[in-house]
């Protein structure tokens, strides 16, 4: 890890106390081996693309939903010089995914949170939010509601036809969230939710319409965030924002998995950022020109594209890394 990042977050651990209450120490975050028989090896890592891929969404869900216009990720509850730094690196990760990333200012659909106590900061935003949990199927907001949870990742989805629709964006007010919870049912110009949907046998392929991602949602606890970086935590979220991942696909990922960061006892066990497994996957469900196929076949397809491209992800990921160095 460069300096800069490690003496950012031990200045944070220092003013935190009075502004969030933050615990955040530096780590070096190194890959961890396994060992197995099967498929193909990554950095150490045995990864199973066509069993491991198609369990970290929701295969029941429909489609595999996915930012259809631009990404404009926004942060609260972190100090401003450290909030900077990570919507950075979320805004060039989505970048080299291919998104579209206004430069200038642009109305937040990506909001990243950060709390000192996450179970109850959802449980008043559900009273005051409710319209931003009403796209989730009843498993999934079951899921995301029950128990107590170090983060909680979802989206607000609706359908569009493939040849034009509307979405949904935050007004200035909601994006002040780390102030307060203002009051109201969702963002304004909210799609009617979900149509066209998918018979659970997956009988239909093609589809008039395609689940795109009105806006995403990220709440962190910061008090689980011990010896994470901020780099894990830009690229954590940063794959739960772009990607409709299952609710209960903890433990389902590659095991150096960026994914994996709030389930492990270890930060510095996993990968510094995102691995190249976790890059392809979201550059799976992007680079694909239209994304009216079943969620099954579509998490398929994610996997082949993670197999057919990982020999080349190493030598683009070394490229990032070396420019990132040069940009600071």
């Amino acid at each position: 890890m460069r300096k800069h990042y490690k003496y950012a977050i031990k200045a944070l651990v220092r003013t935190s106390i009075l502004t969030a209450g933050l615990m955040l120490t530096p780590s070096l975050a190194i890959a961890q081996d396994t060992e197995g028989d099967d498929v193909i090896v990554v950095d150490g890592v045995i990864v199973r693309p066509e069993k491991q891929i198609p369990k970290i969404f929701d295969n029941n869900s429909g489609q595999l939903a996915r930012f259809e216009g631009e990404f404009c990720p926004f942060i609260a509850g972190l100090p401003e010089e450290y909030a900077t730094s990570v919507l950075r690196m979320v805004r060039s990760n989505a970048t080299k995914l291919g998104l579209t990333v206004p430069e200038n200012e642009c109305r937040a659909n990506a909001l990243i949170i950060f709390t000192n106590d996450a179970p109850t900061y959802m449980a008043e935003l559900r009273k005051k939010r409710a319209g931003w949990f009403s796209t989730l199927t009843a498993r999934n907001k079951r899921l995301l509601t029950k128990n107590k949870r170090k983060f909680y990742a979802w989206h607000d989805i609706s359908s569009i036809r493939l040849n034009g629709g509307s979405s949904a964006n935050f007004d200035n007010e909601s994006t002040a969230l780390a102030g307060a919870i203002s009051s109201g049912n969702g963002p304004p110009g909210q799609a009617e939710g979900r149509f066209g949907a998918w018979n659970s046998d997956g009988g239909r392929i093609d589809s008039p319409v395609e689940d795109s991602i009105n806006s995403g949602f990220i709440v962190m606890d910061l008090l689980q965030t011990n010896g994470m970086t901020f780099r894990q935590l830009a690229d954590f979220a940063t794959l739960h924002l772009l990607m409709d991942i299952d609710v209960d696909a903890q433990k389902k990922f590659p095991a150096n998995s960026i994914l994996n960061l709030f389930d492990v006892k270890d930060p510095a066990s996993l990968s510094g950022r995102m691995t190249d497994v976790d890059r392809l996957t979201a550059k799976g469900l992007y680079d694909i020109r239209t994304n009216n196929k079943t969620a099954r076949i579509q998490s398929r397809n994610i996997a082949r594209y993670v197999r057919d491209n990982i020999d080349e992800a190493g030598q683009a990921s070394d490229n990032d890394e070396e420019q990132e160095a040069s940009d600071n």
